[in-house]
């Protein structure tokens, strides 16, 4: 594995990430391709983690308040977990955010990643709004 974690450089690679928000947090749900977009890419920092020019994993971060950036979009392909990656996305997520001069994160993780989300240091706040109706969600955040 030659994995490298940086911001995607051009509309191909945006694309790739995308593709992985889709298939990885969508498709399974039977959302529309599209659905894994919103109004938010092109004022947010995307990172990727990319495996010989393949992206493997992705995040997102944009500014809520002039102190406060809220992570979306979070996924690491199935084949490529448990390997550090998403941490490592989170990092780079955590450095922007702090470069932005942004004192907390915020993010609403799925029930199935609370675990992961509190390793790195997260709190959960409180439940939000199931996604789809069926998928529980908990607001965290990290002061920085």
């Amino acid at each position: 594995m030659a994995l490298k974690i940086r911001e995607p450089r051009n509309k191909k690679e945006l694309e790739q990430c995308f593709d992985l928000r889709y298939r990885i947090l969508r498709k399974p749900w039977n959302q529309l391709r599209g659905s894994e977009r919103d109004g938010l890419e092109d004022v947010s920092f995307h990172i990727a983690a990319f495996d010989r020019g393949k992206v493997v994993g992705v995040a997102r971060l944009h500014k809520m308040t002039p102190r406060t950036a809220r992570v979306r979009q979070v996924a690491v392909e199935e084949s490529y977990r448990k390997m550090g990656i998403g941490a490592a996305l989170m990092k780079s997520i955590e450095s922007k955010a702090a470069e932005w001069g942004c004192r907390r994160i915020t993010v609403n993780a799925r029930d199935g990643a609370v675990v992961f989300y509190e390793k790195l240091g997260y709190k959960k706040l409180r439940e939000v709004e199931k996604l789809f109706g069926i998928i529980r969600h908990f607001r965290m955040e990290k002061r920085l």
